[in-house]
């Protein structure tokens, strides 16, 4: 077993002398001994900061400032009733005034022991070290000339020209302090090592812990909590969990409104869904302070469930330079966001919510505050009912003026629900884009229609920018080259020719995954003309196999096929692809990488 690591401060010389000698006696101790009193404690502490102790032993008020002052348990060597008898005995027939003078841990004993004897004795209290100048000054104008007390009671006493008598502790009183330091330590080990064991289960189960106090500050997190958000064992306070704002903007939801429950929809961190709930904590030995545990718990199966929050990463590992949106797009729903939401307007894959990355991008390049807000959040709520709305404005009125959120579904809400929802962004400070495939849909919402006034834009469709093709083809082959390994310089005329004829009913979108199957498809320098067959095919149906899935190909390209449909179903989120698909993101890009006689 190891020895019990044991810091003795000793406020005298006598003191640290006896322990020393004494460390023979104490066999399961390992022994420092420091000479130090009151406040040079303090310094003699800072000097041993870096160095392991499991207890600290010294007496009367420099035990009490440790106390104050350290993290493990400091034992206070007592005077006991011997040392009071033996002072008592020594001056009970002195023809000098005597007065006992110090903290109560020193002098309470001789009050007991005196009048036990019959020995009368006169004692003056200390509550702190200043005390002494006050009080010894008191006593000299009675005429008080001998004064027992502490270390700093004897120097001060000295300074008045009082005689200084030190009360001494036995061999008794510092063997019964290291027994009372044997016990304590022995306590604290297994509380330790029960702390231990919950700790080891909490680090072992799927859901993250964390743990504020009431000034936002982190106080613990668990390794699940930790994996989910990588460094944000680095932060200190809610405060600097920038590059987490969906996780700060929760916390700072909750400790505003300081209740327990949970957030009114999952959030979509890294591709998994996940629910964040809120409790208060109370510690026994701290009542009055108020604790907050929030548990991340990760929700399986719950990809289409609404409404849901999503942070976004740069769409599909591709630049934002590579957008289907323009400058001036980019320009007048930056500028139009500053006044008010703004409705984005536009069929499936024109690029709305790129749109919305580049107004963040854009922000966050003229301020540093922005810049650390993070990526886009975007929320989607169809179907939200009127509770949900409620606790949706909650959180869409706490938006900061730098964070930029994309709100989709909005035209499928419930009319009561709606109009909770459109009063909060009316009230909102941050920016907002609310995407929209039908405007005529909620064009008959009046609360809508007043909201946006004239900030609606439109975003128009691929093929009425033939301007942009050519970019947006460059830019995803190079994207996916790097991706897959390839060394594509080019597209054949041929190729091309049919590109920019084909109507591109998907857009950007279908663009990209057209893209997407022509690199891996081909294994020379150009895209040849033996991949035009895949044209058209790479937006699947909404909803079901049937009709798309061949059966008769081979299992590998079967394989490719579903992971394909998956992806597109998920908005090309790997992440949410694998886990739907019961794999790990890794063995799907292994998949998608590999040629299909490899897969």
């Amino acid at each position: 077993m190891m020895p019990i690591q044991a810091l003795v401060v000793a406020p005298y010389p006598g003191l640290a002398k006896m322990i020393s000698d004494m460390s023979g006696e104490l066999p399961d101790f390992e022994i420092t001994v420091g000479q130090a009193d009151l406040s040079e404690a303090l310094v003699l502490m800072d000097e041993w900061k870096n160095k392991h102790f499991d207890v600290i032993v010294s007496r009367g008020g420099t035990a009490e400032l440790l106390r104050e002052q350290a993290d493990i348990p400091v034992i206070d060597i007592p005077v006991t009733g011997y040392d009071a008898m033996r002072m008592l005995l020594l001056w009970k027939d002195a023809a000098a005034r005597i007065e006992m003078v110090g903290y109560p841990n020193v002098i309470r004993p001789f009050q007991a022991v005196s009048e036990l004897i019959g020995i009368p004795v006169s004692c003056s209290l200390l509550g702190r070290e200043e005390d002494a100048e006050h009080v010894l000054g008191n006593l000299k104008a009675r005429g008080v000339q001998v004064v027992a007390g502490d270390t700093i009671t004897v120097k001060k006493a000295a300074e008045h020209g009082l005689q200084g008598v030190l009360i001494t502790s036995g061999r008794e009183a510092v063997l019964e302090a290291f027994e009372q330091a044997r016990q304590t330590y022995s306590a604290l080990r297994r509380w330790k090592e029960a702390a231990r064991f919950q700790i080891q289960l909490l680090d072992r189960t799927g859901e993250g812990f964390l743990v504020l106090d009431e000034l936002g500050n982190i106080r613990w997190t668990n390794r699940a909590f930790r994996e989910r958000f990588a460094g944000v064992e680095e932060a200190t306070s809610v405060s600097e969990l920038h590059r987490f704002p969906l996780l700060e903007q929760a916390l700072r939801l909750q400790m505003k409104q300081g209740a327990d429950g949970a957030l009114p929809f999952p959030l979509t961190d890294a591709g998994e869904q996940i629910r964040v709930e809120f409790g208060k904590l109370q510690s026994q030995a701290e009542p009055q302070r108020e604790w907050r545990c929030i548990i991340v718990r990760p929700l399986a199966g719950l990809a289409k469930e609404n409404p849901r929050m999503i942070l976004h990463e740069s769409a599909d590992g591709v630049p934002p330079v590579y957008s289907p949106v323009t400058v001036d797009e980019i320009a007048q729903a930056a500028a139009w966001t500053e006044h008010g939401p703004v409705a984005v307007c536009g069929e499936r894959g024109v690029g709305k919510r790129e749109l919305a990355q580049a107004v963040q991008y854009l922000i966050a390049a003229g301020s540093a505050a922005a810049a650390q807000a993070g990526c886009l959040m975007e929320l989607v709520v169809n179907g939200a009912d009127q509770e949900s709305a409620s606790l949706l404005a909650a959180w869409v009125q706490d938006l900061e003026p730098e964070q930029v959120l994309l709100l989709r579904g909005m035209e499928d809400m419930q009319p009561a629900a709606c109009k909770k929802l459109a009063a909060a962004l009316a009230a909102c400070k941050g920016r907002v884009l609310c995407s929209f495939e039908q405007p005529a849909k909620w064009r008959e919402e009046s609360p809508l229609h007043k909201l946006f006034g004239r900030r609606m834009m439109r975003i128009a469709p691929l093929r009425e920018k033939p301007e942009l093709l050519d970019l947006l083809l460059r830019g995803y082959l190079t994207a996916y080259n790097e991706r897959y390994g390839k060394q594509i310089a080019g597209i054949r005329p041929p190729v091309m020719q049919q590109l920019r004829q084909y109507g591109w009913p998907g857009n950007a979108e279908e663009l990209r995954l057209t893209l997407d199957l022509f690199v891996r498809e081909t294994n020379g320098y150009y895209i040849e003309d033996q991949v035009l067959p895949l044209l058209g095919t790479a937006l699947l149906p909404a909803s079901g196999t049937a009709g798309w899935l061949d059966l008769s190909k081979p299992l590998a390209e079967i394989e490719r096929d579903i992971i394909e449909y998956v992806l597109v179903e998920e908005q090309m989120n790997q992440s949410k692809a694998a886990q739907r698909l019961g794999i790990n993101r890794t063995t799907l890009w292994r998949k998608l990488k590999l040629p299909e006689n490899e897969s």
